[in-house]
């Protein structure tokens, strides 16, 4: 959609993620829409959370719940995560600059807007 949508407009590129292709592209800002929680896998999440991040240059963006609650009767492609401790203790490069609540009352997700900065404390 995206692609379509902007196909006239040479600023903007989209691709879609995959492991093996990442390391080539850069570009000031990577998202991830509604992904990490179908990642039911940990070690396919820290890849794919380590792509994410090396692919942006200044900005990440993540739709997502931050949550390891995950309740009994759970599928079985979904598994919230708290990603935010996963990126605060392995991607100290990257802060959190603004959380956007997700303005629908039924949907756990919201937006999550990280800046690489020079000196991480």
């Amino acid at each position: 959609l995206c692609v379509q949508r902007f196909k006239h407009d040479k600023t903007k590129k989209f691709f879609l993620y995959h492991p093996n292709h990442c390391s080539a592209f850069k570009a000031e800002l990577a998202l991830s829409l509604d992904v990490i929680c179908h990642l039911v896998d940990d070690r396919v999440f820290e890849s794919y959370m380590r792509d994410l991040f090396s692919c942006a240059e200044k900005y990440v963006i993540i739709y997502s719940s931050n949550t390891d609650k995950n309740p009994l009767l759970r599928l079985p492609h979904v598994k919230n995560r708290e990603f935010s401790k996963w990126i605060e203790v392995n991607l100290p490069q990257w802060k959190l600059v603004k959380r956007v609540k997700n303005k629908y009352p039924n949907h756990f997700s919201d937006f999550f807007i990280y800046r690489k900065v020079k000196n991480p404390s």
